[in-house]
């Protein structure tokens, strides 16, 4: 079930303790909103299911997560490196000065001076930084999604401003 109202949210990393409670990686939001969510998708081979969460908390950058019907070792054991996705109606609405990396595809790409890049036609998700696909005339060009190079995101314009350094957006072919 790959719907757009799902949005990659992190990775059912391995059990924590005996009673099913299991770590977990977060890809494209913060601990504080994922700490709201009251259910997950999470996409087994055989048969994807709908798991409510019964808790969760933070635990450095991962959090740890009971899920309804899971509980023990070897239950959250079978959910080792699961990837888990999030309805983007319950995800809480970002805070002032963050976006939500899920959003961004179909976003307009131009440099800080104003540049025309092209256009992001999806997201990667890596456990170390997302990317960004830009479509830019033709060709595929990958931007980490971090600071370093995303500068601002205009969220009423649909317009992101990267900061490129040299050679990222080169387009000669040698």
């Amino acid at each position: 079930m790959k719907s757009p109202d799902l949005a990659e949210t992190g990775l059912l990393v391995k059990p924590h303790g005996i009673r099913g409670e299991m770590k977990a990686d977060l890809y494209l939001i913060s601990v504080k909103r994922f700490l709201k969510l009251k259910r997950i998708w999470l996409e087994t081979p055989d048969s994807p299911f709908w798991a409510e969460i019964e808790r969760s908390r933070p635990q450095n950058n991962r959090v740890i997560v009971k899920l309804s019907g899971i509980d023990d070792r070897n239950r959250a054991e079978e959910l080792r490196n699961i990837r888990f996705f999030a309805d983007v109606r319950g995800i809480p609405p970002a805070a002032e000065g963050e976006f939500d990396l899920y959003a961004l595809s179909g976003f307009t790409v131009k440099t800080s001076a104003g540049k025309y890049v092209g256009e992001v036609k999806d997201i990667l998700v890596f456990p170390a930084q997302n990317i960004l696909v830009i479509d830019s005339a033709g060709r595929e060009v990958l931007v980490p999604a971090v600071d370093a190079f995303i500068k601002n995101v205009d969220e009423g314009e649909n317009v992101i401003y990267i900061d490129p350094i040299d050679g990222l957006l080169n387009t000669d072919e040698s």
